[in-house]
């Protein structure tokens, strides 16, 4: 190869890999949600990449990265959880899509699921088996739980049904779990019966399963139990499994790294300016397990049969 090729070829290797978008995944890797949406970024950058990608195990309490205050990057995938953590992503004055409903301040676009379509999933669940009486189980620490819960209670309340709302501790992580359970026990013992209960994320529906079984309450025959984001680890381990929404991670991740591409690729004076509407995308479909796999029995007998012969079924 001649001097002249030779340097050519250079110039357009060093071209090419220059011209890479280098991209943050401030994602947790935790679980089954998050890691769909590193499927579905993965699944992009196979299709129109290639990026450049920083990708770690992290948790949601995770800090940001010693580095990123000085990064030289091209853009930013983020579930943001803390404010330590919405302070950095702002301050690098790049591209960046948030990946979680939060109620932190920023004006960076939002791609995640549609919590509306979730409550009206769950209540036309528990209606299609029969259930007429209903309980909501949330928190008000995190926006989603609020949308979750607020939406289930609106959609029975339009179909003509009232909903209890269950309160236990004030975070989803209690200092006193025993303290905690005790009350949920006596909220759960006083609901009329049969009743299905919405929980606004699996971890608080594991606690309902678990507050039931202490209670000695037959689930579902009085108590049938359905959670969101079909965590599988969470699900499977609970006591009787857990039904579950499955959120479409995969897709949430797929149309952010779009978003984000199209932002990376617009010079910044041309960038829409924010806030711009949220992408809000279905979740799958709700994942029937043994919490709320039956159809209701209103016959006393006929339930405490259906009981025995799950029990022995068990054994």
């Amino acid at each position: 190869m001649s001097p002249l090729a030779l340097g050519a070829f250079a110039a357009c290797f060093i071209s090419h890999y220059f011209m890479i978008p280098r991209v943050a995944l401030l994602i947790e890797t935790t679980r089954s949600y998050t890691r769909g949406i590193l499927a579905g970024v993965r699944r992009y950058v196979a299709e129109h990449g290639p990026w450049s990608t920083f990708v770690e195990p992290r948790s949601p309490d995770s800090p940001p990265p010693p580095w990123l205050k000085n990064w030289r990057g091209d853009g930013i995938l983020t579930r943001t959880f803390t404010p330590e953590m919405n302070r950095a992503v702002a301050a690098t004055g790049l591209p960046a899509v948030e990946l979680r409903t939060t109620s932190l301040p920023h004006d960076r676009p939002f791609v995640g699921v549609d919590n509306g379509l979730i409550g009206r999933a769950v209540a036309e669940h528990f209606l299609n088996r029969g259930y007429r009486h209903f309980a909501v189980y949330g928190l008000d620490t995190e926006t989603y739980f609020t949308q979750r819960g607020d939406n289930f209670v609106a959609h029975l309340r339009q179909r003509g049904h009232p909903c209890l709302r269950l309160t236990g501790s004030a975070s989803d992580r209690p200092a006193d779990w025993e303290a905690s359970q005790a009350r949920l026990i006596s909220q759960l013992r006083a609901l009329p019966k049969p009743v299905g209960v919405f929980a606004a994320n699996d971890q608080l529906g594991v606690y309902l399963l678990d507050a039931c079984l202490r209670a000695g309450l037959a689930v579902p025959e009085e108590v049938a139990v359905v959670g969101c984001e079909n965590d599988e680890t969470l699900c499977t381990l609970a006591t009787p499994p857990l039904t579950s929404v499955e959120l479409d991670g995969p897709h949430v991740g797929y149309e952010a790294a779009r978003l984000l591409d199209e932002l990376m690729r617009t010079p910044k004076k041309r960038r829409p300016a924010p806030p711009r509407p949220p992408l809000l995308l279905p979740p799958r479909h709700i994942i029937t397990r043994e919490s709320s796999d039956d159809l209701v029995i209103t016959d006393p007998l006929v339930a405490r049969a259906s009981r025995l012969i799950r029990q022995r079924c068990q054994e």
